[in-house]
């Protein structure tokens, strides 16, 4: 690609994204949730332990 008159190239880089911002904020709520629910159903059944995995998870 040649350079224009000034000898100066401005180039934006930008990532491609196929999820909106609102999209990924509500994604991650989503699973969140999710995450939470599967480890009050472990510590209801006694496996309370698992629920710090659940929230490095």
């Amino acid at each position: 690609m040649p350079l224009p008159a000034g000898g100066r190239l401005d180039l934006v880089l930008m990532p491609a994204r196929s999820l909106s911002p609102f999209g990924f904020r509500l994604l991650m709520a989503v699973l969140a949730a999710l995450s939470a629910a599967i480890g009050t159903l472990f510590v209801l059944h006694g496996a309370w332990p698992v629920l710090g995995f659940f929230g490095l998870d």
